[in-house]
């Protein structure tokens, strides 16, 4: 009996950062509304003057700066993240498989 080893496909290989994209989509948000709240809020504060609006411009900007580092931190994660998942699972879409056959003779007429 002969037998034979060969990888199989299973499934196509694939790309899956689609699936990054809904993550990133929502950590974009995120940071957009931050610096909105950010630009809201020195607009009010503008014409105003005192330690405690420096205070609060201060950690209006600092409170932004983490929240932009936060999502950029996040993003550049979570796309890395989306390749460990699509090497897995194109490899776990891929096996050896093994074929085992009979050798027949052929009579010759």
């Amino acid at each position: 009996m002969g037998q034979k080893k060969i990888w199989h496909d299973f499934e196509p290989h694939q790309s899956l950062h689609h699936k990054f994209h809904i993550f990133r989509t929502r950590l974009e948000d995120i940071a957009a509304l931050s610096q909105e709240l950010t630009s809201n809020v020195q607009q009010e504060l503008g014409k105003s003057k005192g330690n405690i609006v420096e205070e609060i411009n201060s950690a209006l900007l600092e409170r932004q700066k983490n929240v932009q580092s936060f999502a950029l931190h996040h993003i550049e994660a979570m796309n890395h993240m989306a390749q460990i998942y699509t090497n897995h699972i194109n490899k776990i879409n891929t096996q050896q498989v093994k074929i085992y056959y009979e050798e027949k003779e052929l009579s010759k007429k």
